[in-house]
């Protein structure tokens, strides 16, 4: 049996570092790093002129306060949008929403890893297109891991960026997984802690693809996976690197 490895470790900042700093923002990054945390995950999709931005919903209540969807707006307006702010450091009053470019060069020159998941509505693969483009022209491939739960996206990225490390997101660990791992040459699948059992999970392992769990914040639950080699996504990444 092959045995695959990912660059990523085994505690990946959800979003960021939220519980320091505002999800998916340029702040957060470097925050985690100065927190010694390795690799941040962000989420990325279009706004309606094309840029690539780093924002987790594809509308703008929970983030900004505003009506609206991400792709209603250029991004010379989406700049202009304060995203919400619950922590008392003055700095982070203006923080916006980050293009996807400046979110890699940032990382780039801190050396943080970055899993870039690809978000796009109804297969709209002219997304995954220009998102995969950019991260070839500004990304480096033993910093940046894609991912995504379209296969459709996964498929794309195996063309344009083969180099990079691909990862297959899923919710309930479906019956074809493993078959779908081949398919789409993925390294490792992340799974939701919330739709599978410790032991579905656990089982998986012995296919020999590195396994991530989403998202996970209490420390015991952290300490049982880590001990079996199952890395997990937590919005509580610094908390829960001092147990290991």
């Amino acid at each position: 049996m092959m045995i695959y490895t990912s660059i990523l470790p085994l505690l990946i900042g959800h979003r960021g570092i939220p519980e320091f700093a505002p999800e998916n923002t340029i702040i957060g990054a470097i925050i985690a790093k100065q927190m010694n945390i390795d690799c941040i995950e962000v989420d990325v999709m279009l706004c309606k002129d094309k840029n690539v931005v780093i924002h987790h919903d594809f509308d703008l209540k929970r983030s900004v306060g505003k009506s609206g969807m991400i792709n209603d707006f250029n991004y010379s307006e989406l700049e202009k949008f304060k995203i919400i702010n619950k922590f008392e450091f003055e700095s982070l009053d203006t923080i916006n929403i980050p293009k996807m470019k400046d979110m890699i060069l940032k990382c780039k020159q801190i050396n943080l890893t970055l899993n870039v998941e690809i978000k796009c509505e109804n297969n709209d693969l002219m997304v995954a297109n220009i998102i995969c483009k950019q991260i070839r022209k500004y990304g480096n491939p033993q910093k940046i891991v894609v991912s995504s739960f379209n296969v459709h996206v996964l498929k794309l990225a195996k063309k344009i960026i083969p180099s990079y490390e691909r990862n297959y997101i899923v919710n309930k660990i479906p019956d074809n997984w493993l078959n779908m791992m081949y398919e789409l040459d993925c390294t490792s699948i992340i799974v939701s802690y919330e739709h599978n059992s410790f032991e579905e999970i656990k089982d998986i392992i012995k296919y020999g693809f590195p396994v991530y769990v989403f998202t996970i914040n209490d420390v015991e639950i952290y300490k049982k996976f880590n001990l079996i080699g199952v890395g997990v996504f937590s919005d509580k990444p610094y908390t829960l690197k001092k147990y290991f």
